[in-house]
């Protein structure tokens, strides 16, 4: 990838979404709905060459499918599918460690002057399931997800993601509202517009979509 040199006097604000980190096993074997470690490399390459003022990783950061409700349905507890058609036996531990590593890579490239770590649906699964029995004799310090990636330390801010307004679920940069995201049926554009009555960005769909809505 060519380099590409800052030229903005404005402020510049690189938003990272829905990584969904997830760690290899023991054997080195990959499971099969993990990040894209290509697309991440392109990202590190672009924030090391434009430094950006702020970094926004918007949710998702980890993908747990172990702990999800999905394979938990499956009798799929603690494990998941991997690249080989087999499944791996997969830990929170190693997943950390593995986002950890992130925003190590992340801060040693970047010198930004503010970095955001949202909360996602699927890093909200460690809180979810610590609270349920089926999961109490696993759970440890790794599953608080603000103290085991050292947030506070960092000089990360982090907001939770909830779906109900209980407390702020979301950032802003300017007019801009930035969240996770919390709708993903097909109207989901709409959705979002109607609870922020403005200028929205998210994730959580997985894909590229956009819409202007009149003020009047």
């Amino acid at each position: 990838m060519s380099s590409i040199k800052r030229k903005f006097s404005t402020k510049v604000t690189v938003i990272l979404p829905d990584t969904h980190l997830a760690a290899r096993d023991k054997s080195g074997v990959a499971p099969i709905d993990r990040c894209d470690p290509a697309a991440l490399s392109c990202a590190f390459q672009m924030i090391k060459d434009i430094q950006p003022d702020r970094i926004i990783q918007i949710g998702d950061l980890l993908n747990l499918s172990q702990i999800s409700g999905f394979n938990r349905k499956k009798d799929m507890l603690g494990v998941a599918p991997s690249e080989d058609g087999d499944v791996i036996s997969v830990s929170v531990e190693r997943d950390v460690e593995l986002a950890n590593l992130f925003w190590d890579t992340l801060q040693s490239l970047s010198k930004a002057k503010e970095y955001d770590q949202l909360e996602g649906n699927h890093d909200q699964w460690l809180r979810t399931a610590s609270m349920m029995n089926l999961y109490r004799p696993f759970v440890n310090k790794n599953w608080y997800l603000q103290e085991a990636l050292h947030l506070r330390q960092r000089g990360v801010t982090w907001t939770r993601y909830d779906r109900v307004n209980e407390s702020k679920n979301w950032i802003t940069e300017g007019k801009l509202n930035i969240c996770h995201g919390f709708f993903s049926s097909s109207n989901h554009l709409d959705k979002h517009y109607q609870m922020f009555g403005g200028n929205v960005l998210y994730g959580h769909t997985h894909g590229f979509a956009a819409k202007s809505y009149s003020s009047t």
